[in-house]
């Protein structure tokens, strides 16, 4: 049986090229409520400590602190009360890693409701909860899982030979990308296959569903500063990345550019944004606004079929790099 589509559409997430980027599409995170007290230059001592939450930095321990605990707060997954309608409990979550995640238990007062029976009368609170979650908490990932009572009868006499508790579990989807019409169906259907793989299981209702929630950082609204973010020397001493100076927003047209055509442009005019004019629409940046953010990439991938975008970030403290966004090469 289908049900109606009345699920949680979510925008989807970034992706980024297979060439490298130059430096003049820097990144900023995102924008969040700032405390008293914040600062961006390093002390006389050349000392900045960042918060790996916001990426801003600061020159006092005590302010870098603060800001932490602040971040941290923020990024909490907001509590959820008990709750009974329609004869199906929301208990309270459990939580985990100060609260970043949660298991949220849907548990029927009748336990002999079959799975179709049971999303009926459920589908309301879950989709209020989800809509709560999604509100209150821009990145998560959602895993849902269907605990169902089995009993196996032997065929020779009839009688239950084995009672088991079986979950049915789908891979764990971003806010984006979950839909819980969907989900609901992907479950009914796993259940449908694995009662027709015989061996005498009969379900006889479902025990409860649960809604494993992770909060993660993720990256749709950063940023390019662009020329206003002067290269750090540690980067500029590898002579590996091109900061080009231009003074508006198109940061990341001209960060691609510089790579594209490295060897179109002589070594001493790499850094010079009319270097790039002959270049700046050989793209199609139908749809794409200034400065670029990383959720609006995949439509920028979309638009020129053949470039996939590749995202670093770059460590001052440790002076390492790591990926936080993989473009989905086909």
């Amino acid at each position: 049986m289908e049900l109606v589509d009345n699920g949680v559409p979510s925008p989807t997430l970034p992706s980024t090229p297979s060439s490298p980027i130059a430096g003049s599409s820097g990144l900023a995170g995102p924008s969040s409520p700032r405390p008293p007290s914040t600062v961006s230059s390093t002390d006389s001592l050349g000392k900045c400590f960042y918060c790996h939450y916001c990426n801003r930095g600061f020159t006092s321990t005590d302010n870098w602190y603060m800001r932490k605990r602040h971040c941290t707060e923020m990024s909490r997954i907001p509590q959820l009360s008990y709750l009974e309608q329609e004869g199906i409990i929301r208990h309270p979550p459990q939580t985990a890693l100060h609260s970043h995640h949660q298991i949220i238990r849907f548990t029927p007062r009748n336990n002999s409701l079959q799975p179709i029976d049971f999303f009926l009368l459920a589908l309301a609170l879950i989709t209020d909860t989800i809509n709560f979650l999604f509100d209150s908490c821009s990145y998560i990932r959602i895993q849902p899982i269907l605990l169902c009572n089995l009993i196996q009868i032997d065929a020779a006499t009839g009688t239950v030979r084995r009672r088991e508790v079986t979950p049915f579990s789908i891979q764990a989807d971003i806010s984006s990308d979950f839909f819980l019409t969907n989900t609901i169906n992907r479950l009914l259907e796993m259940i449908s296959k694995f009662m027709k793989n015989g061996s005498n299981w009969r379900l006889e209702g479902v025990t409860e569903f649960c809604l494993r929630i992770t909060r993660y950082r993720s990256c749709p609204q950063v940023k390019g500063r662009g020329s206003s973010h002067k290269l750090p020397k540690e980067l500029a001493d590898k002579h590996a990345v091109v900061n080009v100076l231009n003074d508006d927003d198109e940061c990341f047209r001209y960060a691609l550019l510089s790579v594209l055509h490295y060897k179109d442009v002589r070594k001493e005019y790499r850094r010079k944004p009319w270097a790039y004019t002959k270049w700046l629409n050989e793209h199609n940046w139908e749809g794409i606004t200034f400065p670029m953010t990383t959720a609006q990439l995949p439509i920028f991938e979309r638009n020129n079929p053949g470039l996939h975008i590749h995202l670093l970030a770059w460590t001052k403290e440790s002076n390492t790099l790591r990926t936080i966004r993989h473009s989905p090469i086909p």
